[in-house]
């Protein structure tokens, strides 16, 4: 416990623990560690029973070693466990750490209900959420430890100061019906960059799902696709039909513009090319701090669709890794052959779209 109060001084300069309780917060370091037991209780033996707790506190808070009121020394820690046992508590405190970032820094306590309960049957350790947390803990230690890094902070300062000098607040910035294809751009870009949020959580969604379908087809973890596969573009139409039904698309918006953006999004020489996600760094080439802003809310949204077309049952590997061809425009490549059998599986298109 004492040790995951240095690690979150170290992370963002949080005072808790033991050096809150040395600025002046009595009872702080004894309140934590009751915390610290809620939150590791998934990986306590299984005798471990409420005596057992009550012994573990009576012991932290008498003087000697183990008093809860004295920062740790690290380096006496190491001498005295060894190394082997040290690594074994680094591990649990740095995992801990990540749980109480993860599961007290938000504010849905349906997802925090959901997220008890999935630790209740071992698949999950995020045992409580914000309002716990504010009651074991009280709310200014649960503010510290959330709080954000000094570089968060300042990353954050930065979008914002640049969102509000350059463009209207609408996501589709300065694109109109005259001028639409900034809107085009970033409605697929964030189809593409919510693919790869979503696969950051484990979710297989759009070309994630399409890379991984031929990828196990053919054995090759490379994936080189010239034209949109039906995940891909069954996750756009889905993330498209959501905007719309949730009023989120301009006022100008129509079926040509919608089969307008179709078709950029099956061109894979034009940099928009849904069949390959978004990866951060391309987003950051691609579109300055404030669109950036508009593109990750999208996404988010985005990353969360669901569709109709169902990832097929491969037993996936916990390495498996797939790489993309890069998609600079195609030298020499004939484009008849790419445009070949463009939207087969776009049926449900806007009435009115024809392939070009």
């Amino acid at each position: 416990c004492r040790l995951s109060c240095e690690v979150a001084y170290e992370h963002n300069r949080a005072v808790v623990g033991p050096l809150a309780e040395a600025a002046g917060d009595e009872g702080a370091a004894e309140r934590y560690l009751r915390g610290f037991i809620e939150l590791v209780r998934g990986e306590l033996p299984e005798w471990w029973r409420e005596s057992d707790t009550h012994a573990t506190l009576d012991v932290a808070c008498q003087q000697g070693q183990y008093c809860i009121r004295k920062s740790l020394d690290a380096k006496e820690l190491r001498q005295r466990l060894g190394e082997e046992d040290h690594a074994l508590v680094e591990g649990l405190v740095t995992e801990a750490h990540a749980w109480i970032v993860d599961s007290v820094g938000s504010d849905d306590e349906a997802e925090a209900s959901e997220q008890g309960e999935a630790n209740e049957q071992g698949e999950a350790h995020l045992p409580f959420g914000l309002a716990k947390a504010k009651a074991i803990w009280g709310a200014e230690t649960v503010a510290e430890l959330t709080k954000p890094t000094e570089q968060e902070a300042d990353s954050t300062q930065e979008l914002a100061t640049e969102a509000r000098r350059t463009e209207p607040d609408d996501w589709w910035g300065t694109a109109s019906d005259s001028a639409p294809d900034e809107a085009y751009r970033r409605l697929i870009d964030s189809a593409r960059h919510g693919t790869e949020l979503a696969y950051g959580r484990g979710d297989f969604v759009g070309s994630i799902a399409d890379a991984i379908n031929e990828a196990h087809g053919d054995g090759d973890s490379t994936y080189s696709p010239k034209m949109a596969g039906p995940h891909a573009l069954e996750h756009l139409r889905a993330f498209v039909d959501e905007m719309k039904n949730a009023e989120g698309m301009p006022s100008w918006w129509g079926n040509v513009h919608e089969a307008a953006m179709y078709e950029l999004a099956n061109e894979p020489s034009k940099g928009h090319f849904i069949a390959i996600p978004l990866e951060n760094d391309e987003l950051r080439t691609k579109y300055q701090a404030d669109a950036r802003m508009k593109i990750h809310s999208l996404a988010d949204a985005a990353s969360k669709v669901t569709t109709s077309v169902e990832l097929k049952d491969w037993d996936l590997e916990d390495d498996t890794v797939l790489s993309y061809d890069d998609h600079d425009p195609l030298d020499g490549t004939d484009e008849a052959e790419i445009k070949q059998a463009e939207f087969e599986e776009a049926s449900e298109s806007p009435e009115n779209f024809t392939s070009k």
